[in-house]
This record gives structure tokens, C-alpha cells and sequence, in this order.
């Protein structure tokens, strides 16, 4: 998934329309690496729990809900290399896996392109209405495997940046309470985290009529 880091904090890797991926706000986005020294951001095992790459050797990590408005979510976010083309349909995917030491899953993880660099509030969680959309709000509570948040956009031709997370208020996010797994080591964390690896936006078959 993410393949290196910058100097504004984590993910950064090649996609199709996608060079390099930020933290939008004060509650940053994690990068777990395969290897890594430091035992709390590594893969498979890490501070989170045990998880294995979908691909490559990184994934990144979000805070995704909390009861507990302390805990601000936290967003990938990127600048696309180019607009899409207007009127084409676009595959948009990307895999998650709920952390083993989550309290909570929930249904509502979304992608967001915006025509321009939204004005944010560091310090809030982002309510925006995201075009790619967890079909059937099912929650997303596998913490042995990646489940995949798949759906296709139609582009209006502005679309310049992408913001992944949950954009929904509490009070419309679908949430479960999840059981601590047998044998987890240390407490449950109180909000959803997912780990997110391998976006994948390209024209969709649908428009090549496939």
C-alpha cells in the first residue's frame, strides 16, 4: 500500500491519478510498515493488532468513530495528478480491515473528491457527503481479512482531491460494539480503527462498455 513517507507525515505512493496522500487534520493518519524497528507501527503485528499487508509491505491507519469526542477521526487525503474526465464512470476501491483492539466497526467509511482544497477546521471531524459509498451500510467488522469499499463515480470533470474516512455525523453513523477477540493483549481502544490499503481509481469497465 503506501510505499514511502514526506516531510508533511505519512502516506505516499503511486496509484492511478494518485502520487502522494496526507493527514488533513490534527489527528493524523498512521503508516504501518513491514520491518519497522519500532514494534507499534509494524506489520503484521503493531499497536493496533495483527494484521498482514493486502499488498506490498505498508497499510495506513485511521481512526474512523469514538464515543468519546476526544478522539477526532483522523483522513487520508491527496491531490489527484488530474481532473477526471467529465461524464466518464471511474472504479473507485480501496480495503480495510477493522483493528483487532477496536471497540466499535461501523458501516460508514466513504470516499470524497472535492473540486477544490476544502477549507477545514483541523481540529473537527469532516462532514462532507462522499460519492463513494460503503454499499448496503454493512459494517465492516472482518478482523482476519481486508473487505473491499468498491463503488463507481461519475465524474462531473472538477474532481481535483480525494479525502477517505468517515464523513457522516455520529448520529448517522451505523456502529456496532465489537468483543475483545480471545487472547488480545491489553485493552480495547474506544473508536473504530481500520486499517486501509491498496486505492485503486481507473476508468471504469461500465464506460468501455466491457
Amino acid at each position: 500500500c503506501a510505499e514511502r513517507t514526506n516531510d508533511r507525515g505519512v502516506l505516499s505512493r503511486k496509484f492511478y491519478l494518485v502520487d502522494e496522500w496526507e493527514t488533513l487534520t490534527t489527528a493524523r493518519a498512521d503508516l504501518f510498515e513491514e520491518g519497522n524497528a519500532v514494534s507499534s507501527i509494524g506489520i503484521p503485528q503493531n499497536m493496533y493488532g495483527y494484521q498482514k499487508a493486502f499488498s506490498g509491505e505498508h497499510y495506513a491507519g485511521i481512526n474512523a468513530f469514538s464515543v468519546d469526542p476526544r478522539n477526532y477521526r483522523s483522513y487520508l487525503y491527496t491531490q489527484l495528478n488530474e481532473f477526471l474526465d467529465k461524464g466518464s464512470l471511474y472504479c473507485v476501491k480501496y480495503h480495510v480491515s477493522l483493528a483487532e483492539r477496536s471497540r466499535y466497526a461501523v458501516a460508514n467509511l466513504g470516499a470524497y473528491f472535492s473540486s477544490n482544497d476544502e477549507a477545514i477546521d483541523e481540529r473537527e471531524d469532516l462532514y462532507f457527503d462522499a460519492q463513494i459509498k460503503n454499499n448496503f451500510q454493512k459494517v465492516l467488522k472482518n478482523q482476519s481479512n481486508w473487505e473491499a469499499v468498491c463503488n463507481v463515480l461519475a465524474a462531473s470533470g472538477k474532481e481535483d482531491f480525494l479525502i477517505i474516512g468517515n464523513m457522516d455525523p455520529n448520529s448517522e453513523t451505523v456502529s456496532e460494539k465489537i468483543p475483545a477477540p480471545e487472547g488480545l493483549a491489553g485493552p480495547q481502544v474506544q473508536m473504530a480503527y481500520y486499517y486501509i490499503c491498496l486505492l485503486y481509481t481507473s476508468p471504469s469497465p461500465r464506460d468501455r462498455g466491457w
